[in-house]
């Protein structure tokens, strides 16, 4: 078969195929024309994103859902920096991506030649490792090399590696000539961490609490639920940290109603922190105010992460034979029972408020959640959308993601079609307007007929987050600044890309649209309108009662 004449980017595809690499998508472009023929003509399919900004959240949404390398490719020059945002968002989410970028060769950079930039080690503050295509080299050092590369998106805490490759012309030529085969068995290797003397030293701690932040694992998963079950210390989660079993699931929720005097005993001696970002800025101010004797992180984590600013011990092991053995440790029920016990009570309280309340973002939630099938994928938007999904009880029903990485507005509908392009179920993703509209270029690609894709647009006109947290709310430049209210006309907008649209404006109108948009397969649209002043209200009125 025909390929690229350049025997060093054949071999470059030759590894991730040996490695296992199954999807590559691929922005058009000339510079890396080479690299778009040599993955087109091998086993991995490739997948052909013409935004570079979009192409980068597609591929780590196919990255979320393999658990596997996804190549990333695109020509040199600025298509490079658009790339930025979902790299950043990979490495702090840890995603694997091999980042493969053209470039013009060495001698000509900042020559006055098109599309030319400082191309090398470019993401370097935000990949686990840069490394330049070197020319010259034998087909052995660059095997070597990529393999190197490949397994690193993989070593310890996963995450994005960069790959630079200046590309001499001509760029189009092929070959009949091919290099030869590679064949691999994919093996990453662990430290194994010695966990027993810690574990022993649980037992000196009665009040024990374990905070699990973003995570996707359901072997993780099951490991803390046999430690849920034996009740002896407290599981804070959130909608993104896909927990199964009783724990502590809105977190804001509880810590709004403990008066000053309550709090201290509720602290824990022990705290225990595992999986990537939690949302609840609560927390984070509680653990800071009333700071445990202890703090573990564990997890194979780069760097010192102290969210909780009481970090104690560091132990970079896996969260799954860690909590596997926490399981087992027999401690006091007290603080356990405490717990689940004010929680009951205030789960009641909501189910009242919600009853009572009218047509805002907090009602539409609650709608939602009645609605959506067990069995898909929801991503969230950040800001408001995130911070509503965990004041439910969700963790149970559906498998939650967020871009809580870097917690930026970009990429949300991006990452989500590029997980549903790999999922093959239903993927349901619920954002706000700013949101939906600064990604809208997701819409555009000719991979949308193969999705059962569900967009679910919150529109409370603005970026409503700024009116529930506190600040900004108080500014008369809020509505001018923050808010940023928008007119445009989102209907058009979708029908554009062919689309069918629907628009629910009150309770009735949402439960009919919700059962059309999941009897209904493929990419569904649905835009909700709210009023950002009355939500903020709702909002802030239920916080007030949960606190009475």
């Amino acid at each position: 078969m025909l390929n690229t004449d350049h025997f060093d980017i054949q071999q470059l595809v030759e590894v991730c195929v040996a490695k296992g690499m199954s999807h590559a998508v691929i922005c058009p472009g000339s510079r890396n024309a080479p690299l778009t023929i040599a993955f087109n003509r091998s086993e991995i399919e490739c997948i052909v994103i013409p935004d570079e900004r979009v192409a980068g959240f597609f591929a780590m949404g196919i990255a979320q859902q393999t658990g596997m390398p996804t190549a990333l490719i695109c020509t040199s020059g600025s298509a490079v920096l658009n790339f930025a945002p979902a790299i950043v968002e990979a490495y702090y989410q840890g995603l694997p991506l091999l980042v493969l970028t053209a470039d013009r060769p060495a001698e000509i950079i900042d020559q006055g030649h098109g599309q030319t930039i400082r191309q090398s080690q470019i993401y370097t503050n935000y990949v686990k490792g840069s490394m330049d295509f070197q020319e010259g080299l034998s087909l052995e050092e660059i095997e070597d090399q990529i393999s190197e590369a490949f397994d690193f998106t993989l070593v310890d805490k996963p995450g994005p590696v960069h790959v630079n490759i200046p590309i001499r012309e001509p760029l189009y030529g092929l070959t009949e000539e091919a290099v030869d085969s590679i064949e691999y068995e994919l093996e990453i290797e662990r430290e194994i961490f010695e966990l027993a003397p810690y574990l022993d030293r649980v037992n000196d701690y009665n009040k024990v609490m374990l905070i699990v932040g973003q995570l996707n694992d359901e072997i993780v998963n099951e490991a803390i639920k046999a430690c849920i079950d034996n009740k002896n210390i407290v599981v804070l989660t959130e909608a993104t940290s896909n927990i199964e079993g009783l724990t502590i699931q809105s977190i804001d929720r509880f810590l709004s109603s403990l008066t000053a005097q309550e709090e201290a005993s509720f602290a824990p001696d022990l705290l225990i922190s595992i999986g990537g970002a939690v949302v609840s800025k609560k927390i984070k101010a509680f653990i800071n105010k009333y700071k445990p004797k202890e703090h573990w992180n564990v997890g194979p984590i780069i760097g010192m992460v102290d969210t909780y600013d009481a970090l104690t011990e560091y132990l970079e092991a896996s969260e799954e034979r860690f909590v596997d053995m926490l399981g087992a440790v027999e401690i006091s029920r007290d603080y356990h029972q405490l717990w689940h016990q004010r929680d009951e009570s205030l789960k009641a309280k909501m189910t009242d408020y919600l009853a009572e309340i009218d047509w805002s973002d907090f009602k539409v939630f609650e709608t939602l959640f009645d609605f959506i099938p067990v069995d898909t994928d929801i991503h969230f938007g950040n800001s408001t959308v995130v911070r509503y999904a965990n004041l439910f009880d969700l963790n149970a029903n559906y498998n939650s993601f967020c871009n809580r990485g870097t917690s930026g507005i970009d990429g949300v509908t991006s990452t989500a079609m590029g997980s549903a392009y790999v999922f093959g179920k239903t993927t349901t993703v619920i954002t706000g307007d700013i949101a939906f509209l600064y990604d809208s270029n997701a819409l555009w690609h000719k991979y949308m007929d193969t999705l059962d894709l569900k967009i679910i647009l919150i529109n409370n006109g603005g970026g409503g987050i700024f009116r529930i947290i506190p600040g900004p709310d108080q500014l008369e430049e809020l509505e001018a600044y923050f808010d940023c209210y928008q007119e445009v006309d989102i209907k058009k907008l979708v029908e554009a890309y062919g689309l069918t649209y629907q628009v629910a404006t009150d309770v009735g109108s949402l439960t009919k649209a919700l059962s059309n948009l999941y009897t209904n397969t493929g990419v569904q649209f649905l835009e909700i309108k709210t009023d950002g002043k009355i939500s903020a209200e709702v909002l802030r009125n239920y916080f007030q009662i949960i606190g009475q």
